[in-house]
């Protein structure tokens, strides 16, 4: 019988690198939205509203957040891999478990 475990393994860790991968391009997204939009500081020092055009302008997707979706897709389906793996060895625990 062929033994899965190695591979179910392998495919958990590298769900969890893709998923890390993934939280840092939302970051660095996250970064660019906010640094993309200054805040207008007015003559008396008195921060200005922001305009009525921009509050309805629907945000639009930027490269890194296109990305990061990808890879969070790519994380599920190395997890998906690993919990169909898991149910071939006949093991419905984790890895590490031995009954």
């Amino acid at each position: 019988m062929i033994d899965f475990a190695p591979l179910s393994l392998f495919a958990v860790y590298s769900a969890m690198a893709v998923y890390t991968v993934a939280f840092l391009f939302f970051t660095w997204d996250l970064a660019k939205r906010s640094a993309s939009t200054p805040a207008l500081v007015m003559a008396n020092g008195e921060a200005s509203p922001p305009s009525p055009s921009s509050a309805n302008s629907a945000p639009t997707a930027t490269g890194y957040q296109r990305i990061g979706i990808s890879l969070m897709a790519l994380g599920f389906a190395f997890h998906c891999v690993r919990h169909s793996v898991q149910g071939a060895c006949g093991k419905p625990g984790s890895v590490g478990q031995h009954v």
